[in-house]
């Protein structure tokens, strides 16, 4: 990353410069590291999460469930798929 003060003026690819007035930061589990690289400090922590969809059954669920204590949540879709997430 290019800078000049404290803002970013371009990216440095292996094609060359990309000037720039803004850049934003979408890369997903990665963004501290990269803004590591511009000199900034995101206070992030990635953590691990599953994730299931079910095929569509009859509804039996109309509101969310959730355990903090087990880091978990399931709920119904309009489509009627179950879905689960879990992780901490």
């Amino acid at each position: 990353m290019r800078r000049s003060g404290r803002r970013i003026t371009g990216i440095e690819t292996t094609k060359g410069l990309i000037k720039t007035k803004k850049v934003a930061c979408v890369v997903a589990g990665h963004s501290s590291v990269l803004a590591e690289m511009a000199g900034m400090h995101l206070p992030l922590a990635s953590r691990p999460l599953q994730a299931l969809v079910s095929e569509p059954v009859k509804p039996i669920l109309d509101t969310v469930i959730m355990s903090n204590a087990v880091h978990m949540y399931i709920s119904q879709s309009d489509k009627g798929e179950m879905v689960l997430g879990l992780g901490g």
